[in-house]
């Protein structure tokens, strides 16, 4: 991050991910019907990923909210962290929706 002198380096990161991205984790939603099936898939699996953060998924009505702690303490590699983690979890979203996002 310091060296590329990019505020948005996290984000450009997420341009990045491919199916084998997520390891064991991505081929387990791979194999999901639904984008709904796969986000359950998340936090039991992640450990599988890495262990830089923590995922939690909650319901409401209409939404489905994804949050992800980051383990890290500082705040300019958190902030970055963070935005890469859930850029990354769309950009493979939509990779494994063809772009169709569909619950």
């Amino acid at each position: 991050m310091e060296r590329c002198n990019d505020p948005l380096f996290g984000l450009r990161c997420a341009r990045h991910v491919q199916p084998g991205s997520y390891s064991v984790l991505g081929y387990i939603t791979m194999n999901c019907s639904t984008l709904g099936e796969a986000i359950k898939r998340i936090v039991p699996y992640e450990k599988l990923v890495g262990d830089m953060g923590t995922s939690t998924i909650s319901h409401t009505q209409k939404h489905t909210v994804m949050r992800w702690d980051c383990h890290y303490k500082r705040s300019d590699v958190v902030s970055q962290m963070v935005d890469s983690c859930l850029a990354s979890w769309l950009t493979y979203g939509r990779w494994i929706t063809d772009g169709d996002g569909s619950l």
